[in-house]
């Protein structure tokens, strides 16, 4: 494998609080492909002891056993606010034995099995997975149907430097699309899992259709644990409309877009990119428009595409803000914790054009 040189840039004097951006010409086995490594200071403390903080929470629901409501619990324990270890002690035996098989699960980290519970969703399994082990994925394809992968955004999180790596392959050419992928997989290849918004629908399925067209196999294996925000996020957020994921971002992070690549004009601008050709600075406009905050400077027939890519870069880091706002909200009881510190935004390191 070889390694061409890169582009690294501080976004500012302070590395630990603001972050790094890394632009590289990638190549191995005789493939190439464009690597942006942004990384991000995690706001929160340790992301393990967020984690645990969904297994605290079915532990102390006693709603997951069949037939047991407010109404019940009023009756049989005087409005005492109990859990799972409560009904271990119950009166009723269907009570006890089905508190007993959700603990044991529980402490297994017996995930299978946990989703087979009817009242129990995606997300709350977290406390399975170290976060080393998760991965956020969202992707830009040329189109809805039939697509090709042009770039594949992978967020990832080193617990003890508490940073978030995003990781974006990008494709110059159809060519590259299988280097992109078959590189995914190596990234993803160690993740039991991941974290998306429409991924179940969108992104995988065609990830793992575009790594089966040149491996002949999968990317992402059934046995990894999938949250899909679009449909985890609105109902932990009692958000009663359909939302998507920009919307999202409002109404939990009170992050609003400017000038954002629109989805759907997305396809329209890679094909317009791959026609005039990429040249041969395109990754040092990358670097420089994200070292200095600004579009300004950058050839004008780049800057759609770099918008692409802000805006891929911005929904991967969408994914891991509105996840530990869920995670903080549990923490703190089921509201939102007063004076909290927010999480870093994409826009506190990379400006608007």
């Amino acid at each position: 494998m070889s390694t061409r040189p890169d582009h690294s840039t501080n976004h500012g004097s302070d590395t630990g609080s603001i972050g790094t951006t890394t632009v590289r010409d990638r190549e191995e086995n005789g493939e190439t492909w464009l690597e942006i490594l942004t990384t991000f200071p995690i706001g929160h403390g340790s992301m393990l002891s967020l984690l645990d903080r969904t297994r605290c929470q079915l532990e102390g629901n006693p709603y997951l056993v069949p037939r047991m409501g407010p109404t019940t619990i009023a009756r049989a324990f005087k409005n005492r606010r109990v859990g799972l270890h409560d009904l271990l002690y119950s009166p009723r035996a269907s009570w006890r034995k089905h508190a007993a098989r959700l603990l044991d699960m529980i402490r297994r980290f017996d995930v299978q099995g946990l989703r087979q519970e009817k009242k129990i969703h995606d997300f709350d399994l977290l406390f399975c997975f170290s976060p080393h082990q998760i991965a956020y994925v969202d992707i830009e394809t040329t189109a809805l149907r039939d697509a090709k992968v042009f770039m594949i955004g992978i967020g990832t999180i080193e617990d003890a430097t508490r940073t978030l790596t995003v990781t974006q392959l990008f494709a110059r050419s159809f060519a590259e699309e299988g280097a992109i992928v078959s590189q995914a997989r190596a990234i993803l290849g160690g993740k039991a899992c991941l974290v998306s918004f429409n991924g179940k629908a969108f992104d995988i399925p065609i990830l793992n259709d575009r790594h089966f067209y040149y491996a002949s196999r999968p990317i992402v294996a059934k046995s990894v644990h999938h949250v899909d925000l679009m449909h985890d996020a609105p109902r932990f957020f009692q958000i009663k409309k359909r939302v998507g994921l920009k919307q999202l971002e409002e109404i939990v992070l009170d992050l609003h877009r400017v000038d954002d690549a629109p989805s759907y004009l997305i396809p329209a601008i890679y094909t317009d990119l791959l026609l005039d050709g990429v040249p041969d600075g395109f990754g040092a406009a990358v670097e420089s428009a994200i070292a200095s905050r600004s579009l300004d400077g950058v050839p004008e027939p780049l800057v759609p595409m770099l918008r692409v890519i802000k805006h891929n870069l911005l929904d991967v880091k969408s994914l891991h803000d509105i996840a530990m706002a869920m995670l903080l909200k549990i923490k703190a009881g089921g509201s939102t914790p007063s004076g909290a510190r927010r999480a870093p935004r994409l826009d506190d390191f990379v400006g608007e054009p």
